[in-house]
């Protein structure tokens, strides 16, 4: 019987014959070096496709929107409005964020949000870089929204705002999300705790405490029995739209939906438990969480455009690029 091992030995290699030197067939070489060559290419090829994308959708958008601002001449903001939004598809840019708090409109909104999510959050005692600032200055300007400096805040408004289609909320739904812990805690608790805690102890209270706190009404809720109102006094009740039972960023509170959106003050009713009651609501008046708003974004607005035309010191870098 032939030696088996040696035939093979024998037999033809399938790619032809192979060089002595390497041991690989020219055909196997060949195609190795096509691979090879492949990905070299690719290794050439891609920092440069790399490289024109972010000239052609990056620096360039921001070069062309400064070069506007250059010109000199008076320019129709949607001109500025569309430069502003290309320039600021991909990165946060400063300036065109600046120039989009005097011309955004409801086409800026989607723009707005994506930069959102791409700037750095406000720290926990609400700090932030000014690049920050401009971006909910200008998503206030472009919605006509004045929610907190809350990135997720904003970012639920325009989830539900795309899913219902609404291109704005209601007044009445816009001030009722004003409506926060933040603004009880500083504008309704320091004047309904005394009342409260007075009322707990007495039902006859000293008017002067009333006058002194903006009272408006009182009532005793017991656990069992029907309510009553230990206190009332209608002239001093603003004028109202309605009321809502609960607002959707605080807790145990009424409001009384301003008549106006300009008015300085509203009604608004917080619960506290009492252990001799159910609860005691306490209707006050406070300051309207729309013209307080209104006033913070204003005072933002030109502290911003203040510090803006300051002359940095030599060497200093403005606060964005420190970041």
């Amino acid at each position: 019987m032939p030696n088996k091992t040696r035939r093979n030995k024998q037999m033809p290699a399938i790619d032809g014959p192979q060089t002595p030197e390497s041991g690989i067939s020219p055909m196997r070489m060949k195609r190795r070096l096509k691979w090879i060559t492949r990905l070299l290419t690719a290794l050439a090829v891609l920092p440069a496709l790399g490289g024109g994308f972010y000239y052609f959708q990056v620096h360039r958008p921001i070069k062309e929107f400064r070069k506007l601002g250059r010109s000199g001449e008076p320019i129709d903001a949607g001109k500025i409005r569309d430069a502003a939004h290309k320039a600021i598809r991909w990165v946060p840019d400063h300036d065109a964020l600046v120039a989009l708090c005097d011309v955004a409109d409801e086409s800026s909104v989607p723009v707005l949000i994506r930069a959102l999510r791409k700037v750095p959050s406000p720290d926990s005692n609400g700090t932030m870089i000014c690049t920050t600032d401009h971006c909910f200055q200008a998503l206030r300007k472009a919605s006509g929204r004045y929610f907190e400096n809350n990135i997720e805040t904003w970012e639920n408004w325009y989830r539900d705002h795309r899913a219902h289609g609404s291109p704005r909320l209601t007044m009445k739904e816009e001030v009722a999300a004003l409506v926060t812990e933040a603004y009880v805690k500083k504008y309704v608790r320091p004047h309904s705790d005394p009342v409260a805690l007075a009322a707990h102890h007495a039902t006859d209270l000293d008017q002067s405490l009333l006058d002194a706190h903006q009272i408006t009404a009182i009532e005793v809720n017991p656990r069992n029995g029907k309510s009553k109102t230990i206190y009332e006094n209608e002239s001093r009740r603003p004028p109202n739209e309605g009321m809502v039972t609960g607002v959707p960023n605080a807790h145990n509170i009424g409001f009384f939906y301003p008549a106006s959106p300009d008015q300085p003050t509203v009604e608004l009713r917080v619960n506290h438990d009492c252990d001799a009651f159910g609860h005691i609501a306490i209707h006050l008046v406070v300051p309207n969480p729309l013209v307080i708003a209104k006033q913070k974004a204003n005072a933002n607005k030109a502290a911003n455009s203040t510090s803006s035309h300051d002359p940095l010191p030599a060497g200093q870098k403005p606060r964005n690029e420190q970041q």
